[in-house]
């Protein structure tokens, strides 16, 4: 048997609330029918980031799909958090609900994988964790995901889309591909960034390729010798990432602007102001939910159940009139007659993935996806919520690297003057040695010409003497001193002079 056969068996159909009760998973059968999403704004000729995000979410959650209602009184019910968090978890397991399926807008050589990498983005205590953790299955009975411990390189990523089975010959185990979704999730983005942000790291490079669904990996007698996958074939995978994020803790994705990561994510709120705060209105979301989901006995106002959902897993095809957008678009940017920001590079091809997967929710269960006006509109309206909450994560990072580099030059400047302040007290201190040696050498020079002696003077007396000549930087400060303490009177003029003050030291001594 070699790495490249195909075991055909799918792992048992696991999400995240690990091995649930059977009585709290629920059948498809109430909600997974065909029907059509009413907008408000798909016709008022407005793109969707043109819309409040206000308007956006009632585009996106509140258009007459029972599978969206459903997401929303799930969270809002169990608390989940922002019911886009719950969606998002929707999307990614309708993806994995789907392996094979893939969408094709006619741009490059081959269709795009439903393969996403997911931001939940919240404050610390709102509940990325949870959102992330929404108890939902695959719909189709035979789906499926493989969900270990986040990798910590990308070899140990590839190495996930592998497993040891018994050898063929009964001797021992090797290692083949298994074909079953890979769901990566890092709870908290820290983890992700310790392992990416090392120089040889591999992670990042392998996200970015595993989410085009490129060939990725390399070859490795080593690896391969150990029982280690090492390389995944272009289009024959399903992968989807997690990643939960403080919004402060973005540094690493944030910076990542030429790279790509950036352009492959998908940002979702988990906050949510419109949350209910009373337990009487939390627990009618409850009863909602099973309503809608066909339970109206039993219900559990503790346990959140087990929704499934499905995913465009009987082909997808592409209206003509978004394909033909697509390519357009994708025309004036190869000519360069239309400007795109960097960060908007994959955005129609993410774009697709999203209508893609919400194509088959409005189909029905089972039903061919069609990728039309309305999936593309709602796919755009969600993209829109992630570009504004992607932008106002780099304004936050961009105000807090200012202050960071602020606060870092004012202390640099309070650092340089402490300590030159130090070094000259340092000096002054050193010279206030050498008073007596000044006081002798004006007394000297006093005499010798009847008046009070000069700086240059004094300097050139202790000098005669053959002592350091220690007036040259400090000298108007050792002056200064003595003057203050009375051991010389101060005579101003052109130069200034100094005095010895005689009867002061006869009285000292």
């Amino acid at each position: 048997m070699t790495q490249e056969q195909d075991q055909g068996k799918s792992a048992p159909n696991s999400g995240t609330s690990g091995n649930a009760a059977s009585s709290m998973q629920v059948a498809a059968d109430t909600y997974n029918k065909p029907c059509t999403p009413q907008f408000a704004y798909i016709d008022d000729g407005e793109e969707p980031h043109l819309l409040a995000v206000s308007e956006l979410y009632a585009e996106v959650m509140q258009c007459g799909v029972p599978l969206l209602e459903i997401f929303e009184a799930q969270a809002r019910g169990y608390q989940f958090g922002n019911p886009l968090g719950v969606l998002a978890k929707g999307i990614a397991t309708a993806m994995c609900d789907a392996p094979t399926a893939s969408v094709a807008t006619g741009v490059g050589s081959r269709p795009a994988p439903l393969n996403s990498q997911t931001l939940y983005v919240a404050p610390s205590g709102v509940g990325k964790g949870l959102s992330m953790d929404a108890p939902m299955v695959c719909a189709n009975p035979m789906g499926g995901y493989r969900r270990d411990a986040a990798p910590a390189s990308g070899e140990a990523f590839i190495n996930m889309f592998y497993e040891q089975v018994p050898a063929a010959d009964g001797k021992g185990v090797e290692t083949v591909r298994h074909r079953d979704p890979v769901w990566v999730a890092w709870g908290e983005i820290d983890g992700l960034t310790a392992k990416a942000s090392n120089a040889s790291s591999t992670l990042d490079n392998v996200m970015r390729s595993v989410w085009s669904g490129e060939s990725v990996g390399d070859a490795s007698i080593t690896r391969q010798k150990s029982g280690i996958g090492c390389f995944l074939e272009e289009g024959s995978y399903r992968s989807v990432i997690s990643i939960g994020a403080q919004r402060d803790h973005l540094t690493h994705i944030l910076a990542d602007e030429t790279g790509g990561t950036l352009q492959r994510c998908l940002f979702i709120p988990i906050a949510d102001e419109d949350a209910p705060e009373k337990c009487a209105d939390m627990d009618a979301y409850c009863r909602k939910l099973y309503r809608l989901i066909g339970r109206t006995a039993g219900v559990d106002l503790d346990r959140a159940p087990i929704i499934a959902v499905w995913g465009p897993g009987h082909g997808i095809t592409v209206d003509p009139a978004i394909r033909e957008e697509i390519k357009e678009h994708r025309a004036k940017v190869i000519k360069g007659t239309i400007e795109v920001d960097p960060l908007d590079t994959h955005a129609n091809n993410l774009r697709a993935r999203l209508a893609a997967v919400f194509a088959g929710w409005i189909a029905g269960q089972g039903n061919p996806a069609v990728v039309d006006r309305n999936t593309w509109w709602w796919a755009g309206c969600l993209m829109a919520i992630s570009r504004s909450l992607r932008e106002e994560l780099r304004e936050e990072a961009q105000k807090t690297k200012t202050k960071v580099a602020r606060d870092a030059g004012k202390s640099d400047a309070e650092r340089w003057d402490a300590r030159q302040e130090a070094l000259r007290a340092k000096e002054i201190a050193r010279q206030l040695k050498y008073n007596e040696t000044y006081v002798k050498a004006a007394v000297r020079v006093a005499k010798r010409s009847g008046r009070g002696a000069s700086m240059g003077e004094i300097s050139a007396e202790v000098g005669r003497g053959g002592a350091r000549d220690n007036l040259k930087d400090c000298g108007e400060e050792v002056l200064k001193y003595l003057v203050d303490t009375g051991d010389f009177v101060f005579e101003a003029g052109k130069p200034n002079r100094y005095t010895p003050n005689i009867k002061r030291m006869n009285e000292a001594a």
